[in-house]
């Protein structure tokens, strides 16, 4: 993940991508279901152990989507 790997849009891009509610998400990540969620409306950051988390996640989707020959994020 980039310079905007926290911006909202990407985050909340990411777990509509990955199907997930937002508790999964908090729990796949490691936050509360409410951190989450001020994430994806910019009202909080992520903190770096959270993007890298967040960016394993990123690369499966990518790994499986270019394996299949097209891209979503």
């Amino acid at each position: 993940m980039t310079n905007h790997a926290w911006e909202p849009w990407r985050i909340q891009r990411l777990r509509q991508a990955l199907t997930m509610t937002l508790q999964e998400m908090a729990g796949a990540v490691g936050v509360t279901k409410n951190t989450f969620w001020r994430w994806e409306r910019g009202q909080s950051k992520p903190r770096a152990k959270h993007l890298r988390k967040m960016a394993a996640l990123e690369l499966k989707i990518l790994s499986t989507t270019a394996q299949k020959g097209g891209v979503t994020l």
